[in-house]
């Protein structure tokens, strides 16, 4: 679906942002006024005029999202009917993000406001807590396994923890004893937790890195991207094996663009790695993960998946897979053929 007068290829203005996996093993795609589920079994495709680009998916397989009047709205993707029920929230300047825990309650990350909503359908209450720094901008993220949130805050450089069950909310930094909105002015886009290993990871939209952070210390690692990326979601592997020999706790892997002017630094021992198809498509210049390539790749590899939502999307197919080693962590990437920056800016959804 198009945005309303939105001609970029892609449409990233209204366009999907995301897609999530329900217990059945359905793939659930929302947009705005839109979602689809899609049957990797039959290849069957279902679709309702309803839904935002950013939602919650409970157990149930039911969807949760904040629509544009301000109520909260859930409906039932296990009929083709649309069956939706309507919640009244107060309003709000703007969110981001939406995500929904094992209990079904869903989180709406109000970056506008430097708060974070929550809402629990079993009492119909609704909450909001302000972020320990003020306007922090907490914009995407991830619910882990004992349901905390996990956000990017995107004004004020650091990670946010919010736990619903214990009304706790922490705040870590990116770079280890660095000040909220100071330098190095980093601004953390997504988070994606790994319970597995009790890692967090986030990134610097602006700066090219990865970060990976302790769950339980705090403690920070910092890792450079092989070239210049404008990462906008990252996600754990969980699937993925680690791969022995490495250092890391996962393998950092994404698909995206090259760095700004279409120069890629300098890669030291990167090669071609011949004989590897890259686990990427690109249809109607918007990447598409290559099931086939990813089921193969994946085991072997493991690690992130990172993805981005730039106007004019990739323009060719990945060239090559290149691998290399940095800071014993294995980074795959994907290397294009050009970079297209196109004319979004940073604060545009994606």
């Amino acid at each position: 679906m198009m945005g309303e007068g939105d001609t970029r290829p892609g449409a990233p203005g209204g366009g999907a942002h995301e897609l999530q996996f329900d217990r059945a093993g359905n793939v659930i795609v929302g947009m705005d006024n839109g979602t689809v589920k899609y049957d990797p079994e039959t290849g069957r495709f279902t679709n309702w005029a309803a839904g935002r680009a950013m939602f919650g998916l409970d157990p149930d397989g039911n969807v949760w999202n904040l629509q544009r009047n301000g109520d909260l709205a859930k409906f039932d993707t296990s009929t083709e009917e649309l069956k939706r029920t309507t919640f009244q929230i107060p309003k709000n300047r703007g969110i981001y993000d939406t995500d929904t825990d094992s209990k079904g309650r869903t989180d709406l990350y109000i970056w506008t406001e430097g708060k974070v909503g929550i809402f629990d359908p079993e009492t119909a209450k609704y909450s909001e807590y302000l972020t320990p720094t003020p306007m922090a901008g907490p914009r995407r993220g991830q619910i882990d396994g004992k349901d905390r949130l996990w956000a990017a805050e995107f004004y004020a450089g650091q990670l946010l923890m919010f736990d619903p069950d214990k009304k706790i909310l922490k705040e870590y930094p990116l770079v280890t004893g660095t000040k909220p909105f100071t330098a190095p002015y980093a601004e953390p886009y997504s988070a994606s937790a790994d319970d597995k290993n009790q890692i967090v990871w986030t990134h610097d939209f602006s700066s090219s890195r990865l970060y990976r952070i302790d769950m339980n210390t705090g403690q920070s690692t910092e890792y450079m991207t092989p070239s210049n990326y404008e990462v906008r979601d990252l996600k754990v592997d969980t699937a993925a094996a680690r791969p022995s020999g490495t250092q890391g706790t996962a393998l950092p892997s994404w698909h995206g663009e090259r760095g700004l002017g279409g120069q890629r630094r300098p890669s030291g021992g990167c090669r071609p790695r011949a004989g590897r198809r890259p686990g990427v498509r690109v249809r109607a210049g918007v990447a598409v993960p290559d099931p086939a390539a990813v089921a193969r790749v994946a085991p072997a590899d493991g690690g992130l998946l990172l993805g981005h939502a730039v106007a004019r999307r990739l323009a060719a197919a990945p060239r090559a897979v290149r691998e290399r080693a940095e800071l014993g962590v294995h980074v795959r990437v994907a290397a294009v053929r050009r970079f297209c920056r196109g004319l979004l800016g940073q604060d545009d959804p994606g």
